[in-house]
């Protein structure tokens, strides 16, 4: 891939490959007190809701696949006749620290987890809050579920779980020393042991050491090209400009070589919203490259979407979807798993 780049992420978010003395003291560090935040919320009462909770998370920053992994779920679970809720954290976002679908501020406020999820599941109630818990009573209470899949769980330990389900990317060594700020590990590989079963592309390796759980292949694919409304369209002969502000850009950049040239990248941190340095950094990356078509991931057209304001041909954007190798262990597996 030797299209231009122009990476406007900071420096932190760029992480060393071969951290130093000082990093790894830290990523120790880090770990040890992240360590320590577990043990003191086990002494907390536990959140617990009517409905069934899985939790879909990972122990890396971003970048694994959680969102259509649990979007993968949710279809699952529903054709085996439940009835799923949908929870995402909600940073900052929401004056109540709940967003629902449906609420007035929903869509200029709510991530884009919760952005996409509910584009795609529009007959499914999603929640996005801050703590989770909330959100979690707030399904609970509703009763329009009877299982709640909450996104990126694994580290909110204040809610009782029924399933710890964990992504792993294949790709990160599950070693001490890459914990943050030295790796993308948000806690030492020994919290691995928390997890009920491992999610992992088809294509990887599992970790050495691994704790002894069932293991579920997938393969991630591209169905199509969609515009901001939802629409499938076609590939037309202009060459792409990829925009992304996600954890680990190459992947989404590497599958759109598979549906035309590109001639400029452009990266900005993950979950970067549309703000006035981004949309003046597009600006300009279009007039450098009039005769470019935008092409963005789904996650950041749910969250572009409605404030792309440019000139010039409107956005584009990769669905991802998720392949099981094999659909009916894991049907069985959580089908299992849910009774006892």
């Amino acid at each position: 891939m030797d299209s231009p780049l122009k990476d406007l992420r900071t420096p932190l978010e760029r992480l060393p490959r071969e951290p130093g003395s000082f990093m790894r003291a830290s990523a120790r560090l880090y770990g040890v007190l992240s360590a320590l935040n577990g043990f003191y919320l086990k002494t907390m009462p536990r959140v617990r809701t009517q409905a069934p909770l899985i939790s879909v998370g990972n122990l890396e920053v971003g970048g694994t696949g959680k969102t259509p992994v649990l979007a993968s779920l949710a279809n699952i679970l529903e054709d085996m006749g439940h009835k799923p809720g949908l929870l995402t954290g909600l940073g900052e976002g929401g004056s109540s620290g709940i967003l629902s679908e449906g609420d007035p501020t929903f869509s200029a406020e709510a991530p884009d987890e919760a952005l996409l999820l509910a584009r795609r599941f529009p007959s499914m109630p999603v929640t996005a809050a801050r703590p989770k818990w909330k959100g979690a009573k707030v399904l609970d209470r509703e009763g329009r579920c009877d299982i709640i899949l909450l996104d990126d769980g694994f580290q909110h330990r204040r809610l009782d779980r029924k399933l710890d389900l964990v992504l792993l990317s294949g790709t990160v060594p599950m070693e001490i020393d890459h914990v943050l700020p030295a790796g993308p590990l948000r806690e030492f590989p020994s919290a691995l042991s928390r997890a009920d079963a491992f999610f992992m592309p088809q294509s990887c390796d599992p970790p050495k050491d691994l704790p002894d759980r069932p293991i579920f292949r997938f393969i991630t694919r591209n169905t199509g090209l969609f515009n901001l409304e939802g629409e499938q369209v076609e590939r037309g002969d202009t060459p792409f400009m990829v925009i992304s502000a996600i954890a680990r850009p190459g992947r989404f950049e590497r599958a759109a070589t598979n549906w035309g040239e590109t001639a400029l990248r452009l990266r900005f941190r993950d979950h970067a919203p549309w703000s006035i340095e981004i949309r003046d950094a597009v600006a300009d990356a279009m007039g450098e490259c009039a005769s470019c078509q935008p092409l963005l991931t789904e996650k950041d057209a749910a969250r572009w979407g409605a404030s792309w304001d440019l000139p010039g041909p409107r956005p584009l954007y990769l669905d991802l979807e998720i392949d099981w190798e094999d659909p009916d262990g894991l049907r069985t597996w959580l089908a299992g798993s849910l009774k006892d």
